[in-house]
């Protein structure tokens, strides 16, 4: 039946789409006369119009057209998919033709629509996508569509918002990214009684022409661009706000509209119950800490609830109770936002929800109210010596207390009905630190034995973590990123590997491998060469072979997140074996990041140390460029080379202090004799006083002692020695 109602829905839909709409824009082979564009594809037409009821309610008609200049673009658009809330609106496509490079029109067949869920195995949500592929998609041809939609229920009663771009992205073919191709003629218009204000935002590096136009009842404001150029989409891109021609209109400028609005949904949800009670009661004790409550309900969370996006037929904006979580044993940012405060407040402690924007959502203007914000945690006030703090407890096994360094500088509006507080998220996000703690010794088998401890903290620890829980080839993966420390060792290395903490809330994800590179001296007598350079860290924690190709770069180059990488390595060689800088790295010092670099000797150990520290970076494609460059070059800073060379007077010195019998005359004596030929007279008066202790009528104790004492400007005591020893008749 359900299959039945659907193929006559879609009938019905066709009837009307090819009879009743009224056409925005003029008709194809008009627009077929519209002159070419060096572009892969080109939006002829882009037009949206708004009409805004008294009671805030809306419809609105858009159309797009689209020419086709070359296959790639014909792959990229042989699906074209529109998305909506259900829940909130209805949508209708009016019409969809494509004018062939022949001159035909052709329709949208029947077979060619469908309606998706967007959801997915853990998202269930009232988003649905209409998707439909339209016939004879080629270079030359011209595609179109119209669709309008109607508000069906208002998610914030009182408050229309909305914001237009006069271009379509396109996805493109397979999902690697998208396409924001050119635009030749673009308007946006909203219509809404006279009497109701709105406020009106013009984005990006082309402002639209506006134009109001006020009749007794009503007021039309009209923006239009031409030859709008392409945007390229690219990673670490800026907002799309300054690089997007785009209008922003709402009702209302006043962020206290959101908080009263949210605060309504969510206040009575984490009110008490005895369920909350009886979980608060079994997590922690009235005489907890208040870190220890915190951390309580962060780990009850993490162990016993699931997340899973979830809310059919709620809009996507109402959480559940929090209690219904506790039973469900699941729930989306929302309601684990909603049980966490929930006990929270059970166990005396303040919590309140905060609606954050992801970087998903990039990073809006917010100047005007809208509903850009795309997930929800806890925010936990300061008291007293406790400052606040955010807690997110959505992760799959995230390091306590959950919040994604990724959020770093994300608007956030703090809820708490009484106004609210619009912020950004930093304050506590831990510093973006890898590190390399890296220990050089030789075995008993005299094999190069290499043991690296890789910790980390912020997006590093976060990003590991995240890898190791979810890759189902992990074991593999983690060989193929130990061996970017020595990528030679894969074919002279045995290395071993193992992570610790990965399950572990408080303690962060490690790393520890050891590599054994086999023998350490080519050849007996040979010294044994080691050497370390911050490009092993790089390797391990940068992102050079993703990066894109400078020459490709149309954007500016976006990183608001500092980073340091650190290499701590302690290199030894055998026993007795001294060490010898053969070369030693330079510290580096430019706009884009400091390397800094130390090595000391102590005792028969080397020590070096090394760091790397990037500021965040806002770059040109052309600083880019030297930027990706400064990066190839990291090899120039410099690669320490360490060499152990065998000490023979040490390994004298060894065989002399090694199992020594403490009441052994001729071996304190022969220690004396070596520190007075090592001019090391200080360290000579231990062992010469002990040898008098063990025979006070040995000459030649009292003789060397008197030697000993004489190189320590002890002049009175060595010629009282030299008295003794003559006096038992000792004769050098």
């Amino acid at each position: 039946m359900r299959y039945l109602k659907s193929g006559i829905f879609f009938f019905l839909l066709f009837i009307h789409l090819n009879t009743f709409a009224t056409r925005l824009a003029p008709p194809l082979d008009q627009q077929s006369n519209i002159p070419l564009k060096d572009a892969g594809a080109q939006t002829l037409y882009s037009i949206e119009t708004i009409t805004v009821e008294q009671d805030y309610h809306w419809q609105s008609q858009t159309y797009y057209s689209i020419r086709i200049n070359d296959l790639e673009a014909a792959r990229d658009y042989g699906r074209i998919t529109v998305g909506y809330n259900h829940y909130y609106s209805e949508l209708e496509l009016e019409f969809a033709n494509v004018l062939t490079p022949n001159g035909e029109i052709k329709s949208l067949k029947s077979d060619a629509m469908q309606e998706r869920s967007a959801g997915s195995q853990d998202f269930y949500e009232d988003r649905t996508m209409l998707v439909f592929s339209l016939p004879e998609i080629t270079p030359g041809s011209i595609l179109e569509f119209q669709y309008k939609r109607k508000s069906k229920t208002l998610p914030m009663p009182g408050i229309f918002s909305n914001s237009s771009s006069a271009f379509w992205y396109q996805p493109t073919v397979g999902g690697y990214g998208g396409r924001v191709d050119p635009v030749n003629y673009a308007t946006f218009e909203v219509t809404l009684p006279a009497d109701m204000p709105l406020d009106k935002k013009n984005l990006g590096p082309i402002k639209g022409k506006h134009k109001a136009t006020k009749s007794d009842t009503n007021i039309t404001h009209q923006w239009r661009w031409q030859d709008l150029p392409a945007i390229a989409i690219e990673s670490y891109m800026p907002s799309y706000d300054s690089v997007m021609s785009r209008v922003k209109v709402s009702t209302s400028r006043n962020w206290s509209d959101i908080d009263q609005w949210t605060w309504g949904l969510t206040q009575q949800k984490f009110a008490s119950h005895p369920e909350i009670k009886k979980i608060a009661a079994e997590i922690a004790s009235p005489e907890a800490s208040r870190d220890e409550k915190i951390k309580a309900v962060y780990a009850y969370l993490q162990e016993n609830i699931r997340y899973v996006f979830a809310h059919l037929g709620r809009g996507g904006y109402e959480p559940h109770f929090a209690h219904e979580v506790i039973q469900q044993r699941y729930g989306d940012c929302k309601d684990q936002t909603i049980l966490a405060i929930a006990l929270l407040r059970e166990l005396g402690i303040e919590a309140v929800p905060s609606l954050v924007i992801t970087l998903r959502n990039g990073q809006p203007d917010m100047e005007l109210v809208a509903l850009y914000f795309d997930h929800m945690i806890v925010w936990i006030p300061g008291e007293a010596n406790a400052q606040g703090m955010w807690m997110d407890t959505t992760g799959d096994r995230v390091l306590f207390p959950g919040v994604s360094n990724y959020l770093q500088d994300q608007s956030a509006l703090i809820i708490n009905g009484e106004g609210g507080e619009l912020t950004t998220i930093g304050q506590q996000l831990p510093e973006n630190i890898g590190t390399l703690a890296m220990d050089y010794h030789t075995d008993s088998n005299g094999h190069l034995i290499v043991d690296v401890t890789i910790d980390s903290s912020g997006i590093y620890e976060q990003n590991l973590r995240n890898w190791w829980i979810h890759d189902s080839n992990r074991e593999t993966s983690l060989q193929q990123l130990v061996m970017n420390i020595f990528p030679d060792a894969k074919s002279n290395a045995t290395i071993k590997s193992k992570t610790e903490n990965a399950e572990n809330l408080w303690k962060p994800f490690t790393i520890v491998s050891q590599f054994d590179f086999g023998q350490a001296r080519e050849e007996p007598g040979k010294p044994i060469s080691v050497g370390v350079g911050i490009i092993q860290a790089y390797r391990v924690f940068g992102d050079f072979n993703s990066m894109q190709i400078p020459s490709e770069r149309k954007n500016n180059w976006v990183n608001k997140q500092t980073k340091t990488l650190k290499i701590n390595a302690t290199m030894s060689g055998d026993k007795h074996d001294l060490p010898a800088v053969i070369t030693s790295g330079i510290d580096v010092k430019n706009a884009f990041f400091t390397i800094s670099q130390s090595g000391k000797q102590s005792d028969k150990h080397y020590q070096i140390d090394l760091s790397m520290e990037a500021a965040a970076l806002d770059l040109s494609p052309n600083e880019y460029q030297q930027y990706y460059q400064s990066l190839s070059t990291l090899n120039e800073a410099g690669h320490w080379s360490v060499q152990f060379f065998n000490d023979k007077n040490r390994q004298k010195l060894t065989d002399l202090t090694e199992n020594i019998d403490e009441n052994d005359l001729q071996a304190q004596l022969k220690l004396a004799r070596y520190y007075l030929e090592q001019g090391d007279f200080e360290a000579a008066l231990k062992p010469a006083n002990a040898a008098l202790k063990i025979d006070r009528d040995n000459g030649e104790s009292w003789y060397l002692l008197g030697l000993v004492q004489g190189y320590n400007a002890l002049v009175e005591e060595s010629m009282e020695s030299f008295s003794q020893a003559s006096k038992l008749g000792y004769i050098p």
